[in-house]
Formats: structure tokens, C-alpha cells, sequence
């Protein structure tokens, strides 16, 4: 008997998201994003497009930095919401590298998949009042 797939929401891909960075392995979320995924990174110039070239790049990513040591770990958070817009609070992933917080990533879900994927660096520790 098939069982219902359960809900997809923010704070489930997030932790779909940390788990496949904090193992290197993409099986896990690969078949929760939708095909035409939208990934954003602010070191990069164009964003990503489509899962099936996202889930290509991963898994040759975590190949490389599988036995590396100080590669980037990932820890579920809440990003902040906007009171003067009405924005609620978001689940979200912080990225650390060599222990430093480096980028929030944020998720959008529609119809049960992965639609955008978007990493926003934090300002370095200088900038931070």
C-alpha cells in the first residue's frame, strides 16, 4: 500500500538541506526538489537552474570535499522576520566555514517540492554592530 507523502514545508527542506551538506549526500533531497528549481547564491553570478544540473553539481561538490576537513557544516536557525512588511520569522540553514558563519540559506516550497533555494552571505563579524 502506498503510504501519503508527508507535507513539505520550509522547516522540513531545511532540514532535508543540513543533512545532505552535513553527510555529502544529495539522496536525500534530490527527490524533493522540483524541476525547475531556482538556486541563488550571492557568489555567484546566475543562479542555478533545474534540479537535475543542482543535483549534478552537489553530487560531484560532495565527491571532492567528502574527506576534507573544516569543508562547511550546516546548522537548522530562524531567519528574523520584517514587521514593517508583515513578514513572519523563516526556518533556514546557516552555513559555517572553518566555524564562521558565512550565509543563511533560505527555502521556497510549492505543490510539496523544493521550487528556490536562496544563500544570502552574512556580513563579516566586523560589520556586525
Amino acid at each position: 500500500m502506498n503510504q501519503p507523502r508527508p507535507l513539505l514545508t520550509e522547516k522540513t527542506a531545511a532540514i532535508a538541506w543540513a543533512r545532505a551538506w552535513n553527510i555529502c549526500d544529495i539522496s536525500g533531497l534530490a527527490p524533493l526538489l522540483d524541476d525547475d528549481l531556482r538556486v541563488t547564491d550571492q557568489e555567484r553570478w546566475t543562479p542555478m537552474v533545474g534540479a537535475r544540473y543542482f543535483v549534478g553539481l552537489a553530487s560531484d561538490y560532495f565527491e571532492y570535499v567528502r574527506d576534507v576537513a573544516g569543508r562547511a557544516t550546516m546548522e537548522l536557525a530562524t531567519a528574523p522576520g520584517d514587521r514593517r512588511w508583515n513578514l513572519p520569522t523563516r526556518p533556514c540553514v546557516v552555513e559555517y566555514r572553518s566555524g564562521r558563519p558565512v550565509y543563511t540559506v533560505l527555502f521556497e516550497v510549492r505543490r510539496g517540492r523544493i521550487r528556490r533555494i536562496e544563500k544570502r552571505l552574512l556580513p563579516p563579524d566586523s560589520q556586525i554592530p
